[in-house]
């Protein structure tokens, strides 16, 4: 008989989202990539993920990684809360009712933020390591637009770090609000149009739902912290007069 234990390993870390609403809450936590198995999950009572078998050791502790800090995040929210957060139709995590959130992980850290659908209507958060010279060249036009090349050109900033900003600050915005959208959409959906200390704004070019048209303004937070850039979107519910 197998004794469940866990040899995956991770350490907690305080929170770098940019995110100053108390009624969110976010969990963080550095980890190692190593050959994990079925009880590493049964451990961390998390269920396995489809095709766990198939999955590369990485593979399986980011996601572990993520759902972790998931679980912080909701026992934050109410102690007594047992939930296993899990994959929805679409792959989006499937949070309890009265309950939105984001997922975000690199090779080595992963975040959760989580918040009631009382005060918010969507999240999304993101962290990404720096992108090496090669890799911002090879990609940077995938992500920019040509007016974004030109606030690159304004700014005194490393290109690889914004270029990193930008791809991380769509990230968050894509997750933020694909449940109301319904669809993937890309890169050129939304365009960075300020930039400013710990804030990117950005304007959706396109109608990309009922709620979400073109023209509307998207406020991004972003932390730089060693070599990983975070951000986050955050939307608080309207408050009805």
């Amino acid at each position: 008989m197998h004794s469940i234990s866990s040899n995956f390993q991770y350490s907690y870390r305080q929170p770098c989202f940019p995110i100053v609403s108390r009624s969110v809450l976010c969990s963080q936590i550095n980890f190692n990539i190593m050959d994990i198995d079925e009880y590493d999950f049964f451990y961390h009572r998390i269920a396995l993920p489809p095709a766990f078998s198939k999955m590369v050791a990485k593979r399986r502790c980011e996601f572990l990684a993520g759902r972790i800090c998931a679980q912080i995040a909701l026992n934050q929210h109410d102690s007594s809360l047992c939930f296993d957060v899990g994959i929805d139709s679409d792959r989006s995590p499937c949070w309890p009712r009265g309950i939105i959130g984001s997922i975000t992980h690199t090779s080595s850290v992963a975040a959760a933020c989580i918040a009631s659908t009382e005060t918010h209507s969507n999240i999304g958060i993101d962290t990404e390591s720096i992108l090496s010279r090669e890799v911002c060249a090879s990609i940077a036009s995938e992500i920019l637009t040509t007016k974004e090349l030109y606030l690159l050109k304004e700014k005194a900033l490393p290109k690889e770090l914004f270029v990193t900003l930008a791809f991380s600050a769509k990230e968050s915005i894509f997750k933020a609000i694909y449940k109301d959208v319904g669809y993937i959409f890309g890169f050129d959906a939304a365009m960075m149009i300020e930039f400013n200390h710990h804030c990117m704004l950005f304007v959706l070019t396109k109608d990309l739902s009922v709620k979400w048209k073109a023209g509307d303004i998207l406020n991004v937070g972003y932390q730089v912290v060693g070599e990983h850039v975070f951000t986050s979107m955050l939307v608080e519910q309207l408050v009805e007069n």
